[in-house]
């Protein structure tokens, strides 16, 4: 397991290699730093999962279908390799997950 205190550009780049997909710069910023968006196929439900990265903003949102997790306040990330990417926070705690499957959870 690796551990980040922030989301940033080279974490991005990171958690885009875990989950085996492309990582694609958004044609807009916040926070003054880069948004990035990665597809990542859902084996179990036969659609793509969408993960934003805000690096400005310290923010990771899950798009589902219709469906959506906004997870803010991210103060660490964890890089399970072969396994998941996992943002969290520490007040309030919480964390949201994305597994290389394309599961994704939100506990907050």
């Amino acid at each position: 397991m690796e551990q980040y205190p922030a989301l940033t550009v080279a974490v991005a780049e990171q958690i885009a290699a875990l989950l085996g997909c492309a990582l694609h710069a958004a044609s807009y910023r916040a926070g003054g730093a880069p948004v990035f968006e990665l597809t990542v196929p859902s084996h179990s439900l036969g659609v793509p999962v969408s993960l934003l990265l805000w690096t400005g903003l310290g923010r990771a949102d899950v798009r589902i279908g219709d469906s959506s997790m906004v997870f803010k306040q991210i103060a660490q990330v964890e890089l399970y390799p072969g396994v998941e990417v996992l943002f969290r926070r520490f007040t309030p705690p919480g964390y949201l997950f994305v597994s290389v499957g394309g599961r994704a959870s939100m506990v907050v």
